[in-house]
């Protein structure tokens, strides 16, 4: 069952999905300020990769789209 910060996680991605941000606006970082790596150096938190943490700030906002994406997909396989 996912935890209390997965929950916020995931409140804040649909949120996201539904302002409905234009292409330009800034894709803010999916932090939630639970920042513990697993074996595979995936955050438990934000379910971004250590290298994706990393390289944040350094990305045009498609690749943020994307990587936001693929976190989610991490997610959601981690508590199917």
């Amino acid at each position: 069952m996912p935890s209390f910060h997965h929950k916020r996680l995931k409140a804040r991605w649909r949120r996201a999905r539904s302002e409905g941000v234009s292409e330009e606006a800034a894709v803010k970082s999916p932090c939630i300020s639970v920042c513990a790596l697993d074996e595979e150096d995936i955050c438990m938190g934000c379910f971004r990769s250590l290298r994706e943490i990393s390289d944040w700030a350094d990305m045009d906002n498609a690749r943020r789209r994307e990587v936001i994406v693929l976190a989610n997909e991490r997610c959601k396989a981690r508590y199917a």
